[in-house]
Formats: C-alpha cells, structure tokens, sequence
C-alpha cells in the first residue's frame, strides 16, 4: 500500500508505504506537540531519541551517542542523583527481568 500525503509542517513526503507512512506521521505528531520518544536496548545499553526528543534536549540528532552517561550530563546537577538512581534501578538484570527476582 503507498498514501500520498501532505505534511502540516509544509514539508511533502510524496508516496510512501504503510509503515513509512505511520513513522512519518509520528515524527509530525510529535514536532506539532513538542513531545519526543525514546526507546532503552538493554544489551547494548544505549537509548535512541526521536528527532524531537534531541531537539527537546537542546542536542543535534548527531550529537547524541546514546550513552546514559551522555543522557545524565543533560540532566540539572540537582537531579542528577535521582535520576542516576532511577536509571539504574529501571535496567533489567542479566535475565533480562526488570528487577531482583524472589523465591519461595
């Protein structure tokens, strides 16, 4: 399936198929709302940001490694602490479970 659409920030992406189709209007909802997304991939330990993400963060889409160390130094120094704890506290052990695992 191809769509022709138009873009509401006047940019025209021409045909596209179904699943460019439904990223492209992601991208477009979350500029016009100015809200990003992120995704975690724990073995690697990287976070990728959508465009609108970085641009929340004041970062270019290139200045961003995806490290959470690189994440944390964007954070307010006041923060930092709670949020280094609660990124930590997120990451799945080594089974991949979100947490500690408990056993009758």
């Amino acid at each position: 399936m191809t769509t022709e659409t138009r873009s509401a920030s006047g940019g025209q992406p021409g045909a596209l198929n179904r699943q460019q189709l439904v990223a492209w209007q992601l991208a477009e909802v979350q500029a016009i709302g100015h809200v990003g997304t992120w995704e975690f991939h724990p073995p690697s330990e990287k976070l990728v940001w959508s465009d609108e993400t970085c641009r929340i963060m004041g970062v270019g889409r290139s200045g961003f490694d995806g490290r959470i160390e690189t994440f944390l130094s964007l954070v307010h120094p006041d923060d930092r602490v709670v949020v280094a704890a609660a990124t930590r506290a997120a990451r799945p052990n080594s089974c991949g479970c979100p947490g500690p695992i408990s056993t009758p």
